[in-house]
Order: structure tokens, then C-alpha cells, then sequence
């Protein structure tokens, strides 16, 4: 199962457009494997402009509604939290339960230790937020029960100005495959700096309900 992650575009409002690195990159990785789900963090922020984009991506896309979203279709038609799983992508395997919300509720912005309660909240094992405009993935263990959760930020897609933003694009993949030592989660974060993509990738295990590494 591949999930493309993105969001944070701010278009029109701090952005003329998507880049153009951003769309060939994300082209280049659907022709390889395909793209099976897309979770977007919000804050578009007109929906007219940017669906029928999400929609080529990927026609199973998923929106959640940021704090930047004032556009009537935002509002009414977008939720504040979105919940989905592997389930129909990996038939007879651990099932990991995937949240997304914008983030904008964290305070201080992205705050671990508050995703982490929002997390338990939604009953997820992976939550996926926005609103920084810094990307990041982070394994994060749970006071309560001590189990390990997978806090992801994509960053913002088009490198728009936030208080905490790394100001360069950047988007998520997830991929989650099938092993005999359980479900294999591998986390990219794609940047572009001066039209450079740079990749970095981490590996983790799902297993029993939790991640062990």
C-alpha cells in the first residue's frame, strides 16, 4: 500500500501554483508503484483550484479541513478529522489505523506530546497532521501504555511562509507492505531546494498494535 501525504498548499493566497519539481516528482513515484490513497493536511486553500489536482493524483483522496480554509466548499464539505486503514489494501495482516487532521488544535504548533492525546482520541496508530510547514516523522511512545505511534507532518507542498515553516516544498510517501515479521512501514520525505529533490527515508515494523522499531 503507498499513501501519498501531502498538503498546506495556500493557494492563492501565499502561492501562485504548485511547482513544478513537486508535480513531475510525484508523477515520476505513481508511474513506478502507483498511488493507492491520498491524505491531504488542509489548508488549500480554495478547493475548486486544488481538488481537481488531488483528484489526478489519485482518485482515492481524502481532505481534511485547515484553519486557512475559508472557502465555502472547505467549510461545509471538508471534516476536521479523517480516519482510514489498511485493510482493504492488505488483506490477513495487523491493520494499522491512520488519522489526519490539520494540527492548527496544538499548541505550541506540533507539539508531540498533544498529537500523541489526539492520536489515542481517534484510536490510531499512525497520525497524520499538518500546519507547521515543516516535514518531519517521528516514532513517539505513549505514557499510557507504552506503545510506539508514528507521528507524520508532510510540510507544506508548495514551501508557503508559516511561523515555524522549513520554507522549502516537501510531501510524505508511505508505503506499508506485508512481511513474515509483520507490516513494513517505510516513511520518505521528498524536499526541493532550489529545485533539488532531496529524499529521506526511514524504516519501522508494525507488529501487535504497535510499531517495535
Amino acid at each position: 500500500m503507498r499513501v501519498l501525504i501531502i498538503g498546506d498548499f495556500h493557494i492563492p493566497d501565499r502561492k501562485k501554483e504548485i511547482g513544478l519539481e513537486i508535480e513531475r516528482s510525484i508523477a515520476r513515484e505513481s508511474k513506478k508503484t502507483g498511488i493507492d490513497f491520498l491524505a491531504c493536511t488542509g489548508d488549500l486553500t480554495k478547493a475548486d483550484m486544488l481538488e481537481p489536482v488531488l483528484s489526478s493524483w489519485c482518485s482515492d483522496y481524502a481532505v481534511v479541513q485547515g484553519n486557512m480554509d475559508y472557502d465555502l466548499r472547505n467549510a461545509k464539505g471538508f471534516p476536521r478529522k479523517i480516519v482510514f486503514d489498511t485493510a482493504k489494501y492488505l488483506l490477513g495482516t495487523d491493520v494499522i489505523k491512520i488519522g489526519i487532521t490539520h494540527g492548527h488544535q496544538v499548541n505550541p504548533r506540533g507539539d508531540r506530546s498533544s498529537l500523541s492525546e489526539i492520536a489515542q482520541e481517534y484510536g490510531v496508530h499512525v497520525l497524520i497532521s499538518g500546519h507547521t510547514h515543516a516535514p518531519s516523522a517521528v516514532l513517539h511512545r505513549r505514557v499510557d501504555d507504552g506503545k510506539q505511534i508514528l507521528l507524520l507532518n508532510p510540510g507544506s507542498a508548495t514551501g508557503a511562509w508559516s511561523f515555524v515553516a522549513s520554507m522549502t516544498p516537501s510531501y510524505i510517501l508511505l508505503d506499508i507492505m506485508a512481511t513474515k515479521h509483520g507490516l513494513e512501514v517505510t516513511v520518505t520525505i521528498h524536499e526541493f531546494v532550489d529545485d533539488k529533490e532531496t529524499k529521506i527515508g526511514e524504516n519501522h515494523v508494525f507488529l501487535g498494535g504497535t510499531f517495535v522499531k
